[in-house]
């Protein structure tokens, strides 16, 4: 035990030091002084001498208060002293504000405690335990374990961030490694981008819940593959507008069940005329007279095809089919049909 100056004790008080510091030191190997030689009467050397042997680092050292005079001897042994994060923050090796700011940033008022040592810290609370600090940095030399019994929970005033060092991964594993528990998500937004690009990897099964409107914006290139079976199911009303060139091609067999489907005894359509600007995107109907009468919902069991590959490029084409199916027997529009486009093509 080292202190500058005399100790003042009292009964059931303690010890009470008068002093800016004290500390235990304990070197890591203890300091020998030297033996001299051992001559016989002819000169001859009959026991050789030892040097002295100096302290070889620190031990264990436990100091309160300001910073000793131990610590300012070793200026070429600070790392045994003080942790590698403070040495760097406060000039480096060797620098004499590493040991003036060790107990506070003033080196004249400032008392600090200071724990170091070359083996084990063990601490053990069969109760609770508290720290607190105005900042906080711990460093691993190795692998950094956090386990709690109970539940855990890290929470921060500020932005979180977890990061590792280039090409290494993070994991959250909920239930273990294989994953058994949920893994649940609350916040306002999220965003994931890597390089650059927003990516999702899915390796099982997504399942989505949407109630509600579903709003997609999409002002650039759209690429969808699919290379296993797909279902669809719309319960509503479903429109879709294309303007531009639509190629489509289908090497595979095709499944459609509906379940709702609409015909009507009565409807005709006649246009006076059309046009259709592929460049522009614009397209114009005028004279439009359209109308349905007695319309009749009936249900339908499936239709399945199968297609090989189909390609058509046509400039412009334009298509109208309408086709009534019953269980009972098929009811062709197609005279009648036909019947108003002659007509609206001849106004």
């Amino acid at each position: 035990m080292n202190s500058s100056v005399d100790t003042s004790v009292s009964d059931n008080t303690g010890t009470h030091y008068k002093n800016r510091y004290t500390y235990l030191y304990l070197p890591r190997t203890k300091a020998t002084p030297a033996v001299p030689e051992v001559k016989d009467a002819q000169g001859n050397i009959t026991t050789p001498g030892v040097p002295a042997k100096a302290d070889s680092g620190v031990g264990a050292f436990f100091r309160l208060g300001g910073y000793s005079d131990e610590e300012q001897t070793q200026t070429t042994n600070q790392s045994g002293f003080y942790p590698a994060k403070h040495i760097s923050d406060e000039g480096g090796d060797g620098a004499a504000s590493v040991y003036e700011k060790a107990a506070g940033p003033d080196a004249s008022t400032s008392h600090g405690i200071l724990l170091a040592c070359d083996g084990r810290i063990l601490v053990k609370a069969a109760e609770r335990m508290y720290v607190e600090s105005g900042a906080f940095h711990q460093k691993t030399n190795g692998t950094h374990n956090l386990h709690s019994t109970e539940e855990l929970k890290i929470a921060s005033d500020k932005q979180m961030t977890f990061e590792t060092a280039v090409g290494q991964e993070i994991h959250l594993n909920a239930g273990g490694a294989g994953g058994t528990a949920k893994f649940v998500k609350n916040s306002s937004d999220d965003t994931e981008t890597i390089n650059g690009n927003k990516f999702t990897l899915t390796t099982g099964t997504t399942r989505l819940l949407h109630r509600g409107a579903k709003e997609l914006y999409l002002f650039g290139g759209s690429l969808s593959v699919n290379l296993a079976g797909s279902f669809g199911f719309t319960l509503g009303v479903d429109l879709t507008i294309k303007v531009g060139l639509f190629f489509a091609i289908n090497a595979s067999g095709s499944f459609t069940v509906s379940a709702f489907s609409l015909s009507f005894t009565q409807w005709s359509f006649a246009a006076t005329y059309y046009s259709v600007n592929m460049y522009t995107g614009k397209v114009e109907v005028k004279g439009v007279d359209q109308s349905v009468t007695a319309a009749e919902t009936e249900t339908v069991a499936a239709r399945a095809s199968s297609t090989a590959v189909e390609a058509d490029t046509v400039a412009t084409r334009a298509r109208s089919n309408a086709v009534t199916a019953e269980t009972g027997g098929v009811k062709s529009m197609i005279a009648f049909w036909e019947n108003k486009i002659a007509n609206a093509n001849t106004m």
